[in-house]
């Protein structure tokens, strides 16, 4: 069991995701608090601008208006008491070169959106009870 509540941010700029997120994170069962941001540009205002909250994990959309999730990402890695945050791309979009980009920017992870409901908690469990580690799934 999990000593303290977690947090995470969710980036997507579809209001539907979020929807579906937090279904999916509320299927885990586990304690966590998720911090919803709209925008690339807004989440990075947050963690600009304060210490609270810090997350224990980013999850963030590939395709957004404005600062997309790569953008997003390489902003983040460059903030330094921030570059370890791990940072999981959230995406249908499966392109290998994508992928591959996301990982050379510094990405822990890249998860596909999967449609069931079911399926994305098992994979966000895995993120929050195995820990930070390099996956594509």
């Amino acid at each position: 069991m999990l000593k303290r509540e977690l947090k995470c941010f969710f980036i997507d700029d579809l209001k539907e995701e979020h929807v579906l997120f937090t279904q999916a994170l509320e299927q885990t069962g586990l304690s966590v608090q998720c911090f919803h941001y709209m925008s690339g540009a807004d989440a990075l205002n947050q963690l600009r601008g304060s210490i609270y909250p810090i997350p224990d994990v980013i999850f963030v959309d590939v395709n957004m208006t404005g600062v997309s999730g790569l953008g997003f990402l390489e902003e983040v890695k460059t903030i330094e008491r921030l570059s370890h945050l791990p940072v999981y791309m959230y995406s249908v979009e499966d392109y290998p070169s994508t992928i591959s980009q996301a990982i050379k920017l510094g990405a822990t992870g890249y998860l596909i959106k999967k449609s069931d409901v079911s399926l994305q908690a098992e994979e966000l469990k895995a993120v929050f009870t195995e820990g930070p580690r390099q996956q594509v799934g």
